[in-house]
């Protein structure tokens, strides 16, 4: 809810509609808006600065952390309202917090843990936004994260056959590499392809299994 939420703030936002009165600003979804607010304001821990339950059945919370603190810095910047930027400035000190080693973010927002590309683009666009806002964002969570993303920017499987996508690969018991392929013109039919690959020193052979 809070993610979803934070997404719907941000159509109406983008759109340019406000609660606060202004000859700029639309106002005709205004009672939509400052609901979405106040409920978003309402789910954050004042302590910590998290969006949303962090524990339990919250998996992959920092999704959406990152879309609720974005919608809440565009929401700081257009209105200057002290209550929503310290909301927002506490949900960035959250987001900064959890920075990995590697520059990146994880699910549940651990230095100790591997980055997750998806999750770290919503910390990203968040710090950003927060920073056009007038919010305290640290540069260096800002070029750590740009640093992460160029050592990320490696191919770990190419392929000549333009029909080629790979959806999931795993290491199987036999030491082997599993490749779940995916191609694009059985969309409708939904078939996939696994294809077993094995490798002796340099060399390697693929196998079709399916």
């Amino acid at each position: 809810q809070v993610g979803v939420t934070g997404l719907c703030l941000l159509a109406f936002l983008g759109e340019g509609e406000s609660w606060i009165p202004s000859d700029t600003q639309k106002n005709e979804y205004s009672g939509n808006v400052v609901r979405a607010v106040r409920w978003l304001l309402s789910q954050q821990n004042k302590q910590t600065g998290a969006f949303g339950p962090t524990e339990g059945d919250a998996n992959h919370f920092m999704y959406n952390h990152g879309m609720a603190t974005l919608a809440m810095a565009e929401a700081a910047g257009m209105s200057g309202d002290p209550a929503v930027q310290e909301s927002a400035q506490k949900a960035v000190d959250f987001i900064v917090s959890g920075q990995a080693k590697d520059g990146g973010w994880n699910y549940f927002n651990r230095k100790d843990g591997d980055s997750d590309s998806s999750v770290s683009a919503w910390q990203v666009q968040a710090l950003y936004a927060a920073r056009e806002a007038g919010l305290k964002v640290p540069e260096q969570a800002l070029k750590n994260a740009l640093e992460m993303y160029r050592t990320m920017d490696r191919e770990f499987m190419a392929a000549t056959d333009a029909w080629f996508h790979s959806v999931f690969t795993t290491t199987g018991p036999d030491g082997a590499l599993y490749v779940v392929d995916y191609y694009r013109f059985t969309v409708e039919q939904l078939i996939f392809r696994i294809q077993k690959i094995s490798f002796q020193g340099v060399s390697y052979r693929m196998t079709d299994i399916q």
